[in-house]
């Protein structure tokens, strides 16, 4: 999970005043941005294929059906070989009112953990999360090079985000610990909502 996402998730209301369960897909943390660290939650479930840093269960038939009221998958769709089957887990798990936020970048380097897939657009996004209701898909970044594209289910309050890009030490910083060519500085520096609705 890179700076950016990490910062945007760190503001979204629901996950920071929630009194229910939390699931996290993908959550062996490989850098220091861990949404554990900032959810500060007891009822916090990490899930990931691996053992590791932030992975309370390997086996997602240990996690029971109904019993998320929010789940976060972030920067693992695109590491996923069968997204699908992860929705499947997903559709089993979550309450009928879950909020969901999916987060998967799109200009942004191959970055193997193992492997690297895919990259999504909105629109794509939103296809393959055609089985849940109440969807809304956002690319931020330049309209049509986003650097991250975000999926939110049943939530459709998106935070300002504007200034986690205009701030120079967060430019000059994201600049140093990911080498952004020009094109993806320009990027990182707009934020364009773009609702499917």
């Amino acid at each position: 999970m890179n700076k950016c996402t990490f910062d945007f998730i760190k503001d979204i209301a629901f996950l920071n005043n929630y009194s229910g369960t939390i699931v996290e897909f993908g959550s062996r943390c490989f850098q220091k941005y861990n949404p554990r660290d900032i959810i500060n939650h007891k009822k916090y479930i990490g899930y990931d294929l691996d053992r590791g840093n932030g992975v309370d269960v390997t086996n997602i038939n240990n996690i029971p059906d109904c019993c998320a009221d929010a789940i976060i998958c972030s920067s693992m769709l695109e590491h996923d070989k069968e997204p699908e089957q992860t929705l499947n887990d997903i559709s089993r798990i979550m309450k009928p009112a879950c909020k969901i936020l999916f987060t998967i970048p799109f200009n942004w380097p191959i970055h193997n953990y193992p492997n690297d897939y895919r990259r999504l657009t909105p629109d794509g996004l939103k296809l393959l999360l055609c089985k849940f209701k109440n969807v809304n898909c956002y690319g931020l970044g330049e309209k049509n090079n986003p650097h991250t594209v975000v999926g939110a289910v049943n939530h459709h309050t998106i935070p300002d985000i504007k200034k986690y890009y205009y701030e120079d030490g967060f430019i000059k910083g994201i600049i140093k610990n990911y080498f952004l060519t020009p094109a993806m500085f320009r990027s990182a520096k707009r934020i364009i909502h773009h609702e499917n609705s």
